[in-house]
């Protein structure tokens, strides 16, 4: 019985992972080509590429962007400027598109965002053969990520790397890359407020049934942005006077706004909570407290104490809403 409930559990949880991924059908998916960083298996190379292709391909759900395709929709766009940094035929340098591997993974999203208009790219898939750790007998490891265009979000498998099987491999992975697809493409915040400047809203409901508004504002650089701001607001303000509001955390300890407004306009806010019991008098500790956004989004408050009184605050979304797909 307990075999049977083992093997029970192990179908479950491989269903749900099945379920929890998405795909987005019709994206145009661009391949790099693969590329072999210990020089030794550079044979592996082209199949590599060749098998990741197929596979998009023959998925019928994609539109693979050929480098033959990719250099047409660019030439469409090229300026004149442009030409003319070109030594040789724009043309025969746009297909070789390993010229390109470096740009996805350190540009900003402004950048990306152009490319996806100028190259008519949603997804770029790019990996490469590499050891596993520093030490030269470290085992071979083919590493495969999928970036989307529009976020700067990846999703990166990784599997020990075996010459003989490099096409079956690859091909697998970039089944597993493209299952989740539609999970880099989507920003994971209640909305997306400016796409090209990285900032994301949360709506969290108060104990009164009125709501607070998060906004953060994120860096554009990729692939790990940094929060540069914060800012909270009732849904709906007040002309003049104090508005206070409490949301109950997941914790279950009430957190307190207070929203100051004169004039018509907020001029000033502070957020308080109840100290931890037991505090000494110069003791210091943190402590964390979880709002859940209308979405199901995790903002985690963590306050600073000193001696039971606030020394510091820090808000932000427990998750990255364009960190990397896990």
């Amino acid at each position: 019985m307990k075999k049977l409930l083992a093997v029970s559990c192990i179908i479950m949880a491989l269903f749900a992972s099945f379920c929890a991924a998405e795909e987005a059908p019709g994206a145009r998916v661009l391949v790099i080509p693969y590329l072999d960083k210990t020089w030794e298996h550079k044979d592996s190379e082209a199949s590599l590429t060749s098998s990741v292709a197929d596979r998009v391909k023959s998925s019928g759900r994609y539109e693979y962007v050929s480098a033959d395709k990719f250099a047409e929709n660019w030439l469409k766009v090229l300026t004149e400027k442009e030409r003319r940094l070109f030594t040789g035929d724009p043309a025969e340098q746009m297909r070789d598109l390993k010229a390109y591997r470096p740009m996805f993974r350190h540009e900003d999203l402004g950048t990306l965002q152009e490319y996806k208009a100028r190259w008519g790219v949603d997804l770029v898939i790019v990996g490469d053969i590499g050891l596993s750790g520093e030490d030269p007998g470290s085992p071979l490891i083919l590493h495969s990520e999928i970036i989307s265009m529009d976020t700067g979000r990846f999703y990166a498998v990784e599997d020990e790397f075996s010459a003989e099987k490099a096409g079956g491999l690859a091909s697998a992975q970039a089944a597993r890359l493209l299952s989740r697809s539609a999970d880099v493409m989507k920003v994971a915040a209640d909305r997306v407020m400016v796409p090209s400047r990285s900032e994301v809203g949360y709506e969290v409901r108060t104990v009164d049934g009125n709501y607070l508004q998060v906004f953060v504002d994120y860096s554009s650089n990729r692939p790990a942005p940094d929060v540069q701001k914060v800012d909270i607001v009732p849904r709906k303000p007040r002309a003049d006077g104090i508005l206070p509001l409490i949301v109950k955390t997941k914790e279950g300890k009430p957190v307190k706004f207070q929203f100051f407004y004169r004039g018509g306009g907020l001029v000033n806010m502070k957020i308080s909570a109840d100290p931890p019991q037991g505090m000494g008098k110069d003791e210091e500790r943190e402590e964390t407290l979880t709002m859940v956004s209308a979405a199901g989004y995790e903002i985690r408050i963590t306050f600073g104490w000193k001696g039971g009184q606030t020394a510091g605050i820090r808000i932000e979304p427990a998750a990255n809403p364009y960190g990397e797909i896990k």
